[in-house]
This record gives C-alpha cells, sequence and structure tokens, in this order.
C-alpha cells in the first residue's frame, strides 16, 4: 500500500471521528421508622439535578485539565467503522498523538505538535513529517479542536437539547441528553458539512460529581439518508486526566 493511500484512509478515518466529536445509589438503613420519615422529608426538598448545569460545570473543569487520554469505538449497525486511542495536550504546549487500529493497515501512529504533523505506520522505517498543506495535516489539525470538551458542549449543542434526565450512580452524574433533531442536523450541517438528516440523537455523559471531568460518553445516532436509516453509536472513554506523560515531537 503506498505511503499516499495510506495518509488518505487515516484522513477518512479521522473525518468520521470528527463528526461524533461531538441509577442511584442507596445504602439500605437500620434506624426506626422515624428516622426514616425525616429522610423521605429530606429527599422532597432536594433541589433536583439539572442536567444542563452539570454540563455546564464540566466546561468549567475543562479549565483544570492540562491533558488527557481518550479510548474511541463508533460502531455503523453491527459492523465495527473505527477504533483509536488518542492523548490530548493543552498545556505546556499543544499536542496530540494518535493510534488507530485498521484492519487493513495495522496501526496507524500520528503525533500533532509545534504545528507540525508526522506519520508512522507498522511498515515505514520512521517516522515521518508531513506537509502542512497534505489533507492529513491539515484532519489532525482540526481534530485537535474537535477533541477539546469545551467546544463540543458549546453554546450551539446546549441550544440543541431537547431534555435532559440525571442519575447518580457512585460518586458519578449520568447525564442523558436527547437532542432536538432538527436542530442538531443543522448543527452538523454548519460545523463539519455533514449531510442528511439525523431522526435520533442521543448521548449518555458519565461525568465525576467531585471534579466535574468527563469520564465516558456513549452518542447513538441515526440518520437518515435517500430513504435509509443509518444507526451509530460512538463510545468515548476518559482516562488518565492530567495524568498522561508529556508528547513530545517523534525522533
Amino acid at each position: 500500500m503506498s505511503k499516499q493511500h495510506k495518509w488518505m484512509k487515516l484522513v477518512a478515518l479521522l473525518m468520521v471521528c470528527s463528526v461524533f466529536f461531538l441509577a442511584a445509589c442507596t445504602n439500605k438503613d437500620t434506624a426506626t421508622g422515624e428516622k426514616e420519615k425525616e429522610k423521605k422529608e429530606e429527599v422532597k426538598e432536594e433541589k433536583p439535578l439539572d442536567g444542563k448545569e452539570i454540563i455546564q460545570k464540566m466546561n468549567e473543569s475543562y479549565a483544570t485539565i492540562n491533558n488527557f487520554g481518550l479510548k474511541v469505538k463508533t460502531t455503523m449497525g453491527t459492523e465495527e467503522v473505527e477504533r483509536y486511542e488518542m492523548k490530548v495536550q493543552l498545556k505546556p504546549t499543544e499536542a496530540t498523538s494518535i493510534t488507530v487500529y485498521d484492519p487493513e493497515v495495522g496501526e496507524i501512529n500520528g503525533v500533532y505538535i509545534n504545528n507540525l504533523t508526522y506519520i508512522k505506520v507498522a511498515d515505514m522505517p520512521q517516522w515521518e513529517l508531513v506537509p502542512a498543506e497534505e489533507d492529513f495535516s491539515i484532519a489532525l489539525r482540526q481534530f485537535m479542536n474537535a477533541s477539546k470538551v469545551d467546544k463540543t458542549y458549546n453554546a450551539e449543542f446546549m441550544d440543541a437539547i431537547d431534555s435532559t434526565e440525571v442519575k447518580q450512580e457512585g460518586d458519578d452524574y449520568v447525564v442523558r441528553i436527547k437532542m432536538n433533531s432538527d436542530k442538531f442536523t443543522l448543527l452538523l450541517a454548519k460545523q463539519q458539512g455533514v449531510s442528511g438528516k439525523f431522526t435520533t440523537a442521543t448521548s449518555v455523559v458519565t461525568i465525576d460529581s467531585k471534579t466535574y471531568f468527563p469520564k465516558k460518553t456513549v452518542m447513538s445516532l441515526e440518520m437518515e439518508e435517500q430513504g435509509i436509516k443509518v444507526p451509530t453509536v460512538t463510545e468515548m472513554e476518559y482516562h488518565s486526566i492530567n495524568q498522561v506523560e508529556e508528547i513530545k515531537a517523534p525522533k
């Protein structure tokens, strides 16, 4: 497979990625019936959790994030169409490293740092610098922006939300978001140039209730194009927040 073909294959995968970028836990009480009654009254007086407020606090928490790891898998129907892992560094220098797992090519590795883009696949003896004007370089730079949580859940995204439902599972908030299909269709057309109508768009976001850091997102989309409905599920798992080793340019 030619070098250019490998680059274009990764560009296609990154473009798919960027489109999708963007239970309560109780303890048994052995106290008296009177205490149980008091607890029930306290619960009634508690203010219900607001999904949009929690998402906003997650956005605010992003200011304290210097780096994080991310694992992503997307399926269309029953077929896995992409799987990759990436590390994003925001401070001291913005940088991204990504590994795409491709059944044909194998692992495709890319690094973006200091406005330079590098690529390496299994049969390449060393990392190669990709010119800035190449589609792969452009795609990775765009993907760097798409990976920013506070940009994903921006004001336009919030305006496209129909409803939210919040449950607490242990130390996490689980926010189920239902998007307005028409507004979401227009939003992705504007941001990503995506054609076709989204008939369903829901997202389940797991957020640490103490730090408000994102932990996991499962987005379920159904798009109708030329009369055919295509279901897509993207799972994104955040990890190692503020614990990722510094990303450096390959040698």
